[in-house]
């Protein structure tokens, strides 16, 4: 008789094999992938200040990781991610032994590899949901918590719009418990956003000398109300010849604020530049942002609801591996000097890793949209175990969530979406394997 399968050992080795295969992408690049924000955390790491709007846990994370390798720093994110899902699954489907293998091997053909290659903290969007999803719902050791809560803080410190993810993650979980009457363990992940907060605020008061959270949120909806032409708007309504200057710096230049965020943010010459960039416009930019909600309510809310909508349908791979030479030599010099012949020889550089990564949806998409499918029918399965149906339904909500907070107020883009959507295997595997498995006695 064939020996019987250890399935402990299976379990175990099988995220530390697709650890490895995760990085695929970047083994394909024959370096890992960098994005134009990038630049901003290996400034904020190799100057040891703060940059606006980049994490410096992040940066501070490229940076002593990536003394040792920058190949080392993708084999970490790839692990966390290997690890969390499969952990995951097996949680959500205990009985299912092949779940935790099937939702590893699928994860390879989406856009987890992608991410987990990528020097940028969107794969902790994903870690953060599923870290929520099982502090709330799962039955586990305090061992087990005390990663995921370590996890669960990290994933939000690296950056800001993961802070209203968790929120919105946990409200959902909340929500979830109630419509289908099951345990929620909501304390530790409210004190994971409690800790969260509080190391932002004291890193940022460490580097400049003032407590704060964010100072980056009103310049960035500023300019999303510019693409609608809100911002212009309101100049328009707001300044006269008379008291031009007085009324708003900005004034004098309101002919040339661009209906384009990327353009307005990061082009160097604009005003936004001219008149003291992040800080110098922060506090204009709030007013007007307030003025236009205020003036404009409907109009402002429609425009949300839309670029909401949109992000919603954004899920295709690509974005972001174009090459960046250009952008980012010198600091990828400051940073990796050691590393910077290898990275500009990269497929990204010369420009050949587009077609790969776009080749890569013909998988990825009907797959994260067989677990969308998968989760959605979840919630309405009675088939399925409580705790199941109330981690798709957490899962749908996050995955709204993540669309209004950077859709309707960042702009929709597909790596907003695609960060998050491979999540999905966390809950569409254990559910496909409870539909098709015959009923249990």
């Amino acid at each position: 008789m064939p020996a019987a399968v250890d399935w402990r050992r299976v379990q175990l080795y099988a995220p530390i094999f697709f650890a490895i295969a995760y990085l695929v992408p970047a083994f394909i690049n024959n370096f890992p992938l960098v994005y134009w924000d990038t630049g901003g955390y290996l400034i904020a790491g190799v100057d040891d200040d703060y940059v606006p709007n980049r994490s410096s846990f992040y940066a501070w994370f490229l940076e002593y990781a990536g003394d040792q390798s920058v190949w080392l720093i993708i084999l970490i994110q790839s692990a966390i991610a290997a690890f969390l899902l499969s952990a995951t699954v097996r949680t959500l489907a205990p009985q299912e032994r092949w779940a935790p293998v099937l939702a590893l091997t699928l994860g390879y053909f989406t856009s987890l590899p992608w991410y987990a290659s990528w020097l940028m903290p969107d794969l902790f969007a994903g870690i953060a949901v599923l870290a929520t999803i099982m502090l709330g719902f799962s039955a586990i050791s305090n061992r087990a918590a005390t990663v995921l809560v370590v996890l669960l803080i990290y994933s939000m410190v690296v950056h800001t719009s993961h802070f209203p993810l968790v929120v919105a993650t946990l409200a959902g979980a909340g929500l979830s418990a109630i419509a289908f009457r099951c345990r929620l363990s909501w304390k530790l992940p409210l004190a994971c956003i409690a800790v969260a907060v509080a190391l932002t605020v004291l890193v940022n008061d460490a580097l400049t000398g003032r407590p704060f959270f964010n100072r980056t949120g009103w310049v960035l909806l500023f300019a999303r109300m510019a693409e609608g032409g809100f911002v212009q708007r309101v100049l328009d309504d707001h300044c006269s010849a008379e008291r031009e200057s007085e009324w708003s710096k900005l004034c004098p230049y309101r002919a040339d604020i661009p209906q384009n965020a990327e353009q307005w943010l990061w082009k160097h010459g604009t005003p936004f530049w001219r008149i003291g960039d992040w800080e110098g416009t922060r506090v204009d930019s709030q007013r007007i942002v307030l003025i236009a909600i205020r003036e404009y309510p409907l109009e402002t809310a429609e425009f949300a609801l839309r670029g909401f909508f949109q992000q919603l349908v954004k899920v295709e791979l690509g974005e972001g591996t174009e090459s960046q030479e250009w952008f980012l030599r010198w600091t990828v010099r400051a940073a990796f000097p050691e590393e910077l012949q290898p990275w500009r020889q990269a497929l990204q550089q010369q420009g050949k890793l587009l077609p790969i990564a776009q080749g890569m949806n013909a998988t990825h998409i009907p797959i994260v949209l067989a677990c969308i499918a998968f989760t959605v029918f979840g919630i309405f399965s009675p088939r399925l175990p409580r705790p199941l149906r109330a981690a798709c339904l957490t899962m749908i909500i996050a995955f709204l969530a993540n669309a209004l907070v950077c859709g309707a107020l960042s702009g929709p883009h597909d790596r907003y979406a695609v960060r998050l959507v491979w999540a999905m295997l966390g809950t569409g595997v254990p559910v496909a394997f409870f539909l098709i498995r015959p009923r249990r006695t």
